[in-house]
């Protein structure tokens, strides 16, 4: 009898595994791997076939195997079903400059820790190779939380860490990205134990994760040494830095929106959808929704003068609100109300991936996978289209090294054309309007 293949190896094929770790920790073989595709800069979970088993676990928890996620009973399509809706952040200066926004998250931590209301939480660090590899662990430091404040924009297999937490007595905390988020509540469909273990999971806002070509390109570009670098973060203020830091304690810092031509399209060229996974570009749960209390950056006029950082909140049952209101007494964060609009203009991109998915899973998948697709947006958007082709052709090119001398020249183009087809789809909407 032909055996029945069932893993994720269709999914990795498909350039749609994005090296979460989630399958990692639930193989009952230890059959599964995570990789490096220096390429495509991207991690992937490889399937030892000798070993592998076929019991199909890996499927049931990869955040893959579902693309969107159906939203009909949510509170808000955008944000998912909340608490409240907040900004804030942390009363503790040192920790809210070096952090990326405000500086809620490390705040929370601290303050669990402190409590003794977790038993660990997770973190994560370069490896000792290099510094565009990061890997998670799990700290009971708080001196940590000061080390490593800020954000890591690589691929990182957080989800690894699932396995060491079940060998382990305690309650703990995990931080990561939307489709993280997804992963770990799809684990626990499996081994309900992990609900027990972990007290909260924290979530970003998450525009896609550049992947690990991108500050390997920013790096090149910018003419920034790579001998003895050590560690490379975005902190200390807002918007804040690309902080590269070395070996002996340097540190260099490229501001987040610089102000000269040629670092403007250096940096649109990293950190806009170019230098980015496959998989980032099909999500539409970017307000992290799975997790308990969710946090992103606060890009509204009324911050645009901050220059500490403000997060926003998405809390998301009531053991948080209880937690944070207690934070906010004992004197640990501010925070107070915003609305639904706030947030969810504070993030506008977020509502474009989400409103034209039909279009994106058209072109990038083209009913290659089984996905479940359920916004109910099931029309064709041209401008869409048109800005879709400028990011795959300029995700194509950036895969080739030999071309990044030259991909400043796409970079100018892109910036333009993109902004010419905002343009001419605000001109038509309001049109469509007055007729």
């Amino acid at each position: 009898m032909k055996k029945v293949i069932s893993n994720i190896t269709k999914i990795v094929e498909s350039e749609l595994c994005n090296g979460c770790g989630t399958c990692y920790s639930i193989c009952p073989r230890n059959a599964i791997s995570i990789k490096e595709n220096k390429k495509l800069g991207i991690l992937f979970a490889e399937v030892d076939e000798e070993n592998c088993v076929y019991c199909g676990k890996c499927t049931r928890v990869c955040p893959s195997t579902e693309i969107v996620i159906n939203n009909n009973l949510s509170k808000n399509k955008l944000i998912g079903n909340y608490n409240q809706l907040l900004y804030g952040y942390s009363l503790d200066d040192n920790l809210r400059y070096r952090a990326s926004s405000g500086g809620i998250i490390s705040t929370l931590l601290k303050y669990l820790i402190e409590k003794n209301i977790i038993d660990g939480f997770v973190l994560v660090k370069p490896s000792e190779e290099t510094p565009f590899l990061y890997e998670p662990y799990i700290s009971t430091d708080i001196e940590d939380i000061y080390k490593y404040a800020g954000t890591r924009y690589f691929p990182i297999p957080v989800n690894k860490i699932l396995k060491e937490i079940n060998s382990r007595e305690g309650k703990f905390a995990v931080i990561g990205t939307p489709c993280q988020m997804y992963g770990i509540s799809k684990y626990a469909t499996i081994d309900p134990k992990i609900k027990d273990k972990i007290y909260i999971k924290i979530g970003f806002f998450c525009g896609g994760a550049p992947n690990l070509n991108a500050y390997k390109y920013y790096i090149f570009a910018n003419g920034i040494k790579k001998e003895n670098l050590k560690s490379i973060y975005r902190g200390f203020g807002w918007p804040g830095n690309n902080v590269f830091e070395y070996n002996d304690g340097k540190k260099i810092l490229k501001p987040r929106r610089p102000k000269s031509f040629f670092e403007q399209v250096y940096h649109t060229l990293s950190f806009f959808p170019i230098f980015t996974q496959k998989r980032c570009l099909l999500c539409i749960d970017r307000f992290s929704s799975f997790a308990d209390i969710s946090v992103g950056d606060a890009w509204l006029d009324i911050f645009k003068d901050d220059k500490k950082g403000t997060s926003l909140i998405i809390t998301r049952n009531d053991k948080i609100d209880e937690i944070l209101l207690k934070m906010k007494e004992e004197g640990y964060i501010y925070f107070d109300s915003i609305s639904e609009d706030q947030v969810i203009h504070s993030q506008r991109i977020f509502s474009d991936f989400y409103n034209n998915i039909y279009t994106t899973y058209k072109i990038l998948l083209r009913n290659n996978l089984d996905i479940n697709l359920s916004t109910g947006e099931n029309y064709i958007s041209y401008s869409w289209l048109v800005k879709l082709l400028l990011i795959t052709f300029g995700m194509k090119i950036s895969a080739y090294r030999w071309l990044w001398r030259v991909l400043f020249i796409y970079g100018i183009f892109f910036m333009y054309t993109y902004r010419f087809v905002d343009y001419i789809a605000t001109v038509l909407k309001n049109l469509s309007r007055k007729s």
